[in-house]
């Protein structure tokens, strides 16, 4: 949200504000649930061996392409450019993105081994999860 209205060169642009909410509420959630599950929040901070270095350059490629998007929404709200985005459309996004957010928090609750990254958790008794989506 800081990226957006730092972008922005404003702070009252209400879009950043509900992402805002939306990204603090799954944050919330997560780590509920990762207390209640000390070894998974370990492995998610900080997968142990066995990751392919491939899989951990994805993620710093996904950290840059968020910031990315984040900075153009920011810059398209200062330079007025482009296309508005019709209120029903900003409804559409908002509930995929809710909808993405439960399936990743109902995944996280239901597997134990639901690392960060892809990696065979031998050291933690892999096991096929059974449950979920």
């Amino acid at each position: 949200m800081a990226i957006v209205l730092g972008s922005a060169g404003r702070v009252m642009v209400w879009q950043a504000w509900v992402y805002g909410g939306l990204s603090l509420a799954l944050n919330v959630a997560q780590r509920l649930l990762l207390a209640a599950n000390p070894e998974l929040a370990q492995e998610r901070a900080k997968p142990g061996a066995g990751a392919q270095s491939w899989d951990k350059a994805l993620l710093g490629v996904g950290l840059l392409l968020t910031l990315a998007t984040l900075v153009a929404a920011g810059l398209e709200l200062r330079l007025e450019e482009g296309p508005r985005l019709a209120i029903a459309h900003f409804g559409v996004g908002v509930t995929l993105q809710l909808a993405g957010a439960a399936m990743f928090l109902w995944a996280l609750r239901e597997n134990r081994f639901f690392s960060a990254v892809v990696r065979l958790q031998t050291d933690r008794g892999h096991t096929v999860c059974t449950t979920g989506p």
